[in-house]
């Protein structure tokens, strides 16, 4: 390797890396989503901070079985907040990106966070640290490879799992915790 060729791949390595981030970010939203469509349906043990579902109440199980809904299917009743789950991701600087998690049906704050009369039964949360974890055991190779290759698209054949645990370091940093 001559010096202009060490010098030519050293300055495009930022954009190599920076590529691969944004690949894995995408990786990263359609899994999330994936994982937390998953979700609905099944009661969830507690995953990190996020606690176990309850079992449903016998007045909700009730009022499922006389509209033909199945049960017990916590928070699955036609499929409808399953459709409203998306995921955003955003350029927050040069190398810095953002994924969000997000359903904009009515019930799912209700869901997530519970209510004074309804329990908590997280699944947004949990699906994106579930992405997180699986994604932290991947970019490490998905950056090799990516750099390896001077191929950013690398990372999507390698990287179907997720990343979105840089997403959780960057988006703490990006707001200076």
């Amino acid at each position: 390797m001559t010096m202009d060729d060490f010098v030519r791949e050293f300055t495009n390595m930022p954009l190599t890396l920076i590529a691969a981030l944004r690949v894995a970010s995408e990786d990263a939203a359609v899994n999330g989503v994936a994982i937390a469509k998953d979700k609905l349906g099944t009661y969830q043990k507690a995953y990190g901070p996020f606690p176990a579902w309850p079992k449903l109440a016998e007045s909700t199980l009730e009022d499922k079985a006389a509209m033909g809904y199945p049960s017990p299917s916590p928070l699955l009743r036609t499929g409808a907040m399953a459709e409203t789950i998306t995921a955003e991701v955003s350029k927050l600087s040069p190398a810095v990106f953002k994924v969000k998690l997000e359903s904009n049906s009515p019930y799912a704050e209700y869901h997530e966070y519970g209510t004074i009369n309804m329990p908590a039964r997280p699944f947004l949360g949990p699906a994106g640290l579930e992405a997180a974890n699986a994604t932290s055991k991947v970019l490490g190779l998905s950056l090799a490879i990516a750099l390896e290759n001077k191929d950013p698209q690398a990372v999507r054949i390698s990287n179907r799992r997720v990343v979105s645990t840089l997403r959780n370091r960057l988006t703490r940093r990006s707001k200076g915790r």
